[in-house]
């Protein structure tokens, strides 16, 4: 895709390489002692399994198919499709019902089945998208929102991931192209939110996977959301899907940002950071008001279960022309329930204090 986009040849190579290397090496050819695995991808095994090429498939990684897609699309080579079908197709052989494992085993098969049906048209895989999309209805949290799951590497917690939970809403965006269900709209919103406040890592961060807070976060894990956030802020126009988006992704991918960790993060990134810069620019590139001050509360603030607490921000107008048509959002957690007590005035003259209070 940077080729198309590009004309860069490095990266054609690199990329025929890379597809040529899973048609090659990491699809089952042939098993004497496995037959159902011809066809399917292995999975990587963190050399918990031998070789990378000794452990078979399963549905946390049958997953990036889109490659071997493009691969067809610009060589008229049919093995990039015929490998994608080989994995979806797996992927339909084993439907079930998924109750263990981290949010990925719903998001890779229904990524890749969703990807198989654009490329086919054959309704099986469209059928068989449907069948997960149903099953990310019921592992949404009822009140919580996000599709919480165990953590595989900290199985005592059922917090959601919010690294893996992105290749759900990938899948529902793309499945909801077609279906335009506003129900599905209404679970990414709920996603959305609870992405940017139940994993929000203070100041500028998201858990990576379930447990411990102290454990920190990182500004690049927005990559993965960036596409669903472009596509609720369009939807809904509430700022807070562009502007906090935006500054995370300034705080992870600018000049001086680490770097990308390595070659699982390249897709992660690169598929799904494009839709949310596009949005920015679309919408002007919004910074934030030099002449606008704002003073959150001072202190953390800690609730117990029906606890109540009022939060108060104040604000200033510290130039020298008024600020006009002032409008606030105020968003926590899904589990909690929020009012206005004051709001702000539409209108601030220079110099002017003013203060809003949510309960």
């Amino acid at each position: 895709m940077h080729f198309v986009r590009t004309g860069d040849r490095a990266a054609l190579r690199l990329g025929l390489a890379s597809a040529q290397h899973y048609l090659d090496v990491d699809l089952t050819h042939y098993s004497s002692e496995q037959p159902d695995w011809v066809g399917t991808q292995h999975t990587h095994s963190h050399g918990l399994f031998g070789h990378h090429t000794a452990q078979g498939p399963d549905f946390g990684h049958a997953g990036y198919t889109q490659g071997l897609l493009w691969h067809s699309y610009l060589t008229g080579d049919p093995e990039g499709l015929a490998g994608a079908r080989g994995v979806a197709d797996w992927c339909l052989r084993k439907l079930g019902v998924h109750t263990n494992g981290m949010e990925r085993v719903l998001g890779h098969p229904l990524m890749t089945l969703n990807d198989v049906y654009e490329a086919t048209g054959d309704e099986r895989y469209l059928r068989g998208s449907a069948h997960l999309v149903d099953q990310a209805f019921k592992w949404e949290h009822p009140l919580r929102g996000g599709f919480l799951s165990a953590i595989t590497e900290s199985p005592a917690y059922y917090s959601g991931s919010s690294f893996n939970n992105g290749l759900v809403s990938a899948g529902l965006l793309k499945f909801n192209g077609w279906a335009r269900l506003p129900e599905i709209d209404a679970v990414l919103e709920r996603f959305a939110r609870w992405t940017l406040t139940d994993v929000w890592i203070w100041p500028l961060g998201i858990a990576t996977k379930g447990g411990s807070v102290h454990k920190g976060g990182n500004a690049q894990f927005i990559s993965t959301h960036a596409r669903m956030m472009a596509q609720v802020y369009e939807r809904t126009k509430d700022p807070l899907y562009l502007a906090v988006p935006a500054r995370l992704a300034s705080a992870g991918f600018d000049a001086r940002a680490k770097p990308i960790p390595g070659t699982r993060s390249v897709g992660m990134v690169y598929n799904y950071l494009p839709w949310l810069t596009a949005a920015v620019g679309k919408h002007g590139r919004p910074e934030p008001e030099p002449q606008f001050e704002v003073v959150p509360p001072g202190g953390p603030l800690t609730l117990t279960a029906g606890g109540r607490a009022i939060v108060t921000f104040n604000v200033r107008n510290t130039g020298a022309q008024p600020i006009e048509n002032l409008v606030v959002f105020f968003h926590t957690r899904l589990d909690f329930t929020t009012a206005t007590m004051q709001p702000l005035p539409a209108r601030l003259l220079p110099g002017q204090l003013a203060s809003c209070q949510f309960e």
